[in-house]
């Protein structure tokens, strides 16, 4: 009966442990999860802000160009040749 007794303990023990394993192993999969949504969200936050500023160079240079095309515009308008010499 002793026997017996210490063999069921055994089994209860190797059960216990292995639950809190079970919990301790949850914890670290629930941290981990949430660690790599928390990375997830900053490379996005980067990527949207990366693409903000592409957004603003882009419209830089659009405004450059059109600015320059104006100007390029203006001076062919104006003929040379119909201004009185100095």
């Amino acid at each position: 009966m002793n026997l017996l007794q210490r063999k069921e303990e055994a089994i209860i023990r190797k059960l216990k442990s292995g639950i809190n394993n079970t919990k301790e192993a949850k914890k670290n999969i629930l941290a981990k999860r949430e660690k790599l949504n928390e990375n997830a969200k900053q490379r996005m936050d980067q990527v949207e802000l990366n693409q903000e500023f592409k957004v603003k160079e882009l419209r830089e240079k659009s405004i450059k160009k059109a600015k320059h095309a104006k100007t390029v515009r203006l001076r062919k308008d104006i003929n040379l040749d119909d201004l009185d010499p100095v």
